[in-house]
């Protein structure tokens, strides 16, 4: 039988308790890390719910930014819509009060009133043409009422478009009637330019 030393009890002491030791080692070491994941975790679902909140109020404040944004811009635009009717509404009445101008001795005050939108409103060509062509009939009417008219040597005003129809002196002669029939004629083609379409 072999004899035991104390050496050798103590080796194998060592031994086991160095076993022991490593198990216990594995224990601590498997607590220690399932605590620090348990840590882990909560650090990221609190995280994860902070960034989830910063998203949010992010989300928020583009959302008001952009409304402010689009009642600014509706703002801007609405005014620069108002800015241009009022601009156009001022160009207008200019036209009007230009047109009245011209008119304004060839047609009574009525007329020109219920017609002077319609005569701003054309193109300032088309308008000047009518009115060459007012001026052509109001020559014509003039034309016409010298070669029926008597000759006197009497000095009278000269006949107009709008007057011709009035000249009393036209009632002596023995043309009257084919004078008047003539006058009438071209009277109601002056009313009648006002309602042609250019």
């Amino acid at each position: 039988m072999s004899e035991i030393t104390e050496e050798m009890v103590q080796a194998r002491v060592a031994e086991a308790v160095a076993e022991v030791q490593s198990k216990l080692d594995e224990i601590v070491a498997s607590q220690d890390q399932a605590a620090i994941d348990a840590r882990f975790a909560e650090q990221t679902e609190a995280h994860e719910a902070a960034v989830a909140e910063l998203k949010a109020e992010v989300d928020a404040a583009t959302a008001a930014a952009e409304s402010a944004q689009k009642a600014h811009d509706d703002l801007v635009a609405y005014l620069a819509g108002e800015q241009e009717k009022a601009e156009a509404d001022a160009a207008f009445e200019a036209r009007k009060t230009e047109v009245a101008e011209v008119v304004g001795d060839r047609f009574s005050a009525e007329y020109v009133e219920a017609n002077i939108e319609r005569w701003a409103s054309l193109e300032a060509e088309v308008f000047a043409a009518q009115v060459a062509d007012w001026e052509a009939q109001a020559v014509a009417v003039q034309e016409a009422a010298k070669a029926s008219a008597k000759p006197s040597s009497e000095k009278t005003e000269p006949v107009t478009a709008m007057t011709a129809g009035a000249d009393t002196d036209l009632n002596d002669g023995p043309d009257v009637a084919s004078v008047r029939k003539e006058l009438g004629r071209n009277r109601q083609a002056v009313r009648s330019v006002g309602t042609r379409t250019y």
